[in-house]
């Protein structure tokens, strides 16, 4: 989506619209420019704050404040430099964010109870920033602290030698994707396994339409189209999984190449249409990647 653009300080607005150009002295209070953007908001469904500052020096017109009221938008007006409307704005935030924002759900602590063990699987590889862990693995181990459970913490390699070395299996084993397969072949059947990203899709996103997104992987045959998008911040090098080894397991599943395009960041292409209309037929697909890396 496009950003909307702010009227140029040239243009006069519609006077006779205060919803679309109000002014306190020469100053712009409520202009086109703020209706477009609560518009992109509210196609978004993004809860949305309208806050007035300055008080002190005009409220604004009443026809904008009725016009907001009656499109049930919550509006505060503070005075900033005297911390006036503060507390006001504090609860209107509270009020306004998701349940999830205010009570945050747990990361592992429903799969892991009080008491028990998580086994956390983190390949040490060129990707791996130095001296530290991906922050991920950091609020999982900070997770399983909460949650009054203890966790241990391997390379893939130990993974079989530190197995056998606990007295009771461990409640989880969480690895990173890229050593899935040989993580799932080291773990035994009754014990459950996952993934980071996994973890992470069902705490930050809608793992059900990651799942949807899977099942696409069924329907592609060499040459079908396959777009990958990655929210990851981090910086590609050498075998990168968004754009090395998921495309090449995705090969090897369908035994052929297929025609793939990998994009980072949270904007999609504006021809994503083509994508969805690739996605809807039975030759191609959309599948959805989680994301990897921190």
């Amino acid at each position: 989506m496009r950003e909307p653009r702010p009227p140029s300080p040239s243009s006069k607005g519609d006077p006779q619209n205060p919803w679309l150009w109000h002014r306190q002295g020469k100053k712009r209070v409520w202009g086109e420019f703020e209706e477009r953007l609560l518009e992109e908001l509210e196609g978004r469904r993004i809860p949305a704050i309208v806050v007035f500052n300055k008080e002190d020096l005009g409220r604004p017109a009443p026809e904008v404040l009725d016009r907001l009221a009656a499109a049930k938008v919550t509006v505060v007006s503070t005075v900033a430099s005297l911390g006036e409307g503060a507390d006001e704005l504090r609860e209107a935030l509270i009020r306004k964010a998701p349940d999830e924002f205010v009570n945050p759900t747990s990361i592992l602590q429903d799969l892991v109870p009080p008491g028990e063990l998580a086994v956390l699987v983190v390949p040490i590889d060129l990707e791996a920033p130095r001296g530290r862990l991906i922050l991920a693995q950091v609020q999982t181990i900070r997770d399983v602290l909460d949650g009054d459970a203890y966790c241990m913490v391997v390379k893939e390699r130990h993974l079989t030698a530190a197995l056998r070395r606990l007295k009771d299996p461990p409640a989880l084993v969480v690895t990173d994707s890229q050593a899935f397969r040989e993580v799932a072949a080291e773990t035994p059947p009754e014990i459950p396994l996952t993934s980071f990203s996994i973890l992470f899709a069902r705490f930050k996103g809608d793992l059900t339409e990651f799942v949807r997104g899977a099942a696409a992987i069924r329907r592609l045959r060499p040459g079908s189209s396959v777009l990958i998008s990655e929210a990851c911040s981090h910086h590609p090098i050498g075998d990168d999984i968004g754009r090395v080894k998921i495309p090449r397991w995705l090969q090897g599943y369908v035994g052929g190449d297929l025609d793939i395009t990998v994009l980072q960041g949270r904007d999609l292409p504006e021809a994503l249409e083509m994508w969805h209309r690739l996605g809807d037929g039975e030759d191609s697909a959309l599948p959805r990647t989680l994301p990897t890396r921190e």
